[in-house]
């Protein structure tokens, strides 16, 4: 007998049910308290990059500005990276673990001494520590209270309790931060590079990978990674599970936004910062609304590169700032904040 394709009761109410489990997820408060933090971390690191002075941005005051040969090879160094991943993960996890743990302990240290020295004020002494140098109180608080973080969390980091969730979180908020606040875009022509490497990056290795290499590289490094800071993670309220958003999706995206809050601080009734951030949120937003629809994983620099990229040229045009935001005029900005001149609010 010819076999039947026909759905049975029993089938489409299981369809339906998992259909509105999916329509259910976009409106968890999980999945509205994930896209919320990402527009916090984004306007909070835009934030202490623009208003921060001289107490944030001395740290890189000798860093140069990313440069076209540096983007150039971000993605590649990426994509290898992702490739070692993909054949070595099980060999080399305690290595990532190591590495990515060292990466968390500097940017929460220095997002901990900002807000340390804020508090403190002018009772923030400095002491000569040998082999390192000047080191003020706040910092060697805030690696203390890092370090102590990084080790409790790796502690309990293979453990999937709530504990373990809330400590991973607050180490990916930090990075998100800091890499925020102290990564330099010089102008729109290098973060149109960037973007735009990473929208083809992003696709690639989410959808084409399969192609060449029988499966996902980037779904299939994502399910195998261990817990790591690398994703912030809010619980669902009505689904079990938990909605995620990968570091990446702010941060390259918020690097952006704080070349434009920079552009925008000497300006008066320039808003491309609140442009940019508005097509940011719709983006996220309809990241989230594809994965449901779709039941599908979805690349989110598909959505936010074009929905924050194309408001700003947009309005550079309509203003006749177009050619100016293409050279960019940030470097000054950044040396008269590393320089501790001017302690404006960001232009939002």
């Amino acid at each position: 007998p010819e076999p039947d394709l026909t759905d049975k009761p029993e089938q489409k109410s299981s369809k339906a049910s998992h259909k509105m489990a999916n329509w259910t997820a976009l409106v968890d408060p999980g999945t509205i308290f994930l896209l919320f933090i990402a527009y916090i971390l984004i306007w909070y690191g835009c934030k202490l990059s623009v208003s921060g002075g001289k107490s944030v941005n001395q740290v890189f005051k000798d860093e140069e500005e990313l440069q076209s040969k540096t983007v150039l090879l971000m993605p590649v160094i990426g994509s290898i990276f992702l490739l070692i991943l993909f054949y070595f993960l099980d060999k080399i996890q305690l290595l990532l673990i190591i590495f990515v743990s060292i990466v968390a302990f500097v940017h929460s240290s220095f997002v901990l001494s900002y807000w340390i020295s804020k508090l403190m004020k002018e009772r923030d002494p400095e002491y000569q520590v040998k082999w390192i140098g000047p080191v003020n109180l706040s910092s060697f608080i805030a690696m203390t209270l890092a370090f102590g973080l990084v080790l409790t969390w790796g502690l309990l980091s293979q453990n999937s309790n709530a504990l373990s969730v809330v400590l991973t979180d607050i180490l990916a908020c930090f990075m998100a931060i800091a890499s925020i606040c102290l990564i330099r875009i010089p102008n729109l022509k290098i973060a149109t590079i960037l973007l735009c490497l990473f929208f083809v990056y992003d696709i690639f290795w989410v959808f084409l990978s399969a192609l060449i290499f029988k499966k996902s590289v980037m779904v299939s490094v994502a399910t195998r990674l261990p817990s790591l800071p690398m994703v912030i993670l809010s619980p669902r309220f009505f689904m079990e599970g938990y909605s995620l958003l990968g570091l990446g999706d702010i941060v390259l995206p918020g690097v952006f936004l704080c070349f434009l809050a920079h552009f925008d601080r000497n300006r008066t009734k320039s808003h491309y910062f609140l442009n940019a951030m508005i097509g940011y949120v719709f983006a996220l937003f309809l990241a989230y609304l594809i994965v449901v629809a779709s039941n599908t994983g979805q690349p989110a620099l598909l959505y936010l590169v074009p929905f924050t990229l194309g408001p700003t040229y947009l309005l550079g045009w309509r203003k006749g700032e177009l050619k100016e935001l293409w050279e960019g005029k940030s470097s000054q900005l950044y040396s008269q904040l590393a320089s501790g001149e001017g302690d404006e609010e960001l232009p939002v």
